[in-house]
This record gives structure tokens, C-alpha cells and sequence, in this order.
């Protein structure tokens, strides 16, 4: 983790809640596997070096930018046996597209079993604001009648109102 020092990070809730949850369910079943999926590598990247200083197991970063070698090499990791996979959603998406996608996305891994999915949502922030707007908008997307096809549209659009009520404003 060379762009965040480990003399600078201070605790996080949500990290220390991330890995609480991990040390639980690798106790519960050690051969179990987890993704963490968030919008911010250097979340992430606290998160790993926080797992790998914990003992917690290896782990690694998937991302845009990575080499397809790499990528292919991690993925793979996760289709070699039928173990448990547990999701991890660090933090919320406003588009609930982009979250179901990352369900999807473990389901596409090779996996055989279910898929347990966690989301972490901090209490009396922002992020409770962006759960509602999800709902808001999976909401207007599920009752739309004859398979509107801007409905997808929408639900990947931001409006003036859905930031006024994010921001409260």
C-alpha cells in the first residue's frame, strides 16, 4: 500500500466492521471465500492490508486497471472449488444497477453454492440518504408497466431532487 502510509490511516468503523465479519464467517467455515466490492481502492486497499496484518488469509484487489493475467489469475482463485462466497458491499452505490451487477458478477465467478450477500451501511450518514434513493429508484423501475425502456436509463441518472436529498439540501 505505498500511496497511504500505515502511520496515517486511523481506524475505521467500517473497516473494523468488515473484519469482524470476515474473522466470523472464516471462523465459522475456514474453506469459505469473500469479495469485497466498493467504489474506493483506497478502501480497499486499507482493507487488504488490514486482512493481511490480521492473518485473515490472502487476499487481493480486483480492478479496472489491472493486467488481464492478473485479473484472470484472481478470478480463477475463486472457481477452483465449491466453497461458500460471501459478498461484501463496503459501501453503497447509488445506482442499485451497479450493486446488483456486482451480485452477478460473484455468481459469474464459477460459483456452485449460494452466495451470501452483506451490505455495510453506516448509520446517521450519507449513506442511509443513498439506501433510500436505491429503493426510490428500484421502486420507479419495478412498477414501470410495458418494459419501458428508459427505465434502465433512469436508474443510472442522478437528478437535481435525488442530490438535494443526498446532500439535504
Amino acid at each position: 500500500m505505498d500511496r497511504i502510509p500505515s502511520t496515517e490511516v486511523m481506524e475505521s468503523s467500517k473497516v473494523k466492521a468488515v473484519l469482524d465479519t470476515v474473522k466470523a464467517m472464516l471462523k465459522e467455515d475456514p474453506t469459505n471465500k469473500f469479495l469485497i466490492f466498493s467504489q474506493f481502492t483506497s478502501l480497499l486497499e486499507i482493507t487488504q492490508k488490514e486482512i493481511d496484518r490480521r492473518g485473515l488469509g490472502s487476499c487481493g484487489i480486483i480492478h479496472g486497471g489491472l493486467n488481464v493475467a492478473t485479473r484472470n489469475r484472481m478470478v480463477s482463485y475463486f472457481q477452483s472449488d465449491i466453497s461458500g462466497l460471501f459478498l461484501y458491499m463496503a459501501d453503497p452505490w447509488w445506482n442499485p444497477a451497479a450493486e446488483l451487477q456486482a451480485v452477478q458478477r460473484a455468481h459469474r465467478l464459477g460459483q456452485t453454492r449460494d452466495v451470501q450477500v452483506v451490505k455495510f451501511i453506516a448509520t446517521s450518514s450519507i449513506e442511509e440518504r443513498i439506501r433510500t434513493l436505491q429503493r426510490k429508484k428500484q421502486l420507479a423501475a419495478d412498477t414501470t408497466v410495458g418494459g419501458d425502456e428508459n427505465a434502465s436509463y433512469h436508474l443510472q441518472q442522478l437528478s437535481l431532487q435525488d442530490l438535494k436529498f443526498l446532500f439535504k439540501l
